[in-house]
């Protein structure tokens, strides 16, 4: 299953992100993180309908936070994995 994590490369809750999808990936191996950088990926941002980072998408369904935290990202990676 792949996971787009649309994330800047100065943000720490971006990477906050990054490091609880490095460990649901541990738990669920069939996860495969592209970390694509809004910076240099921004016409992509655009078209995937993302205006706030950090975002997840998964499909089509997008997930995007100004405070994330674990439980939500958590819920929302591994609903999609159940589905």
């Amino acid at each position: 299953m792949n996971v787009e994590l649309y994330k800047s490369a100065v943000c720490p809750r971006c990477a906050y992100v990054a490091k609880v999808l490095q460990e649901l990936k541990k738990k669920h191996p069939m996860i495969e993180i592209e970390a694509i950088d809004i910076a240099t990926n921004f016409g992509r941002m655009r078209r995937a309908g993302i205006s706030v980072f950090p975002a997840i998408k998964i499909g089509d369904k997008v997930k995007a936070w100004y405070v994330p935290n674990r439980k939500e990202i958590e819920a929302f990676v591994e609903g999609e994995i159940n589905k």
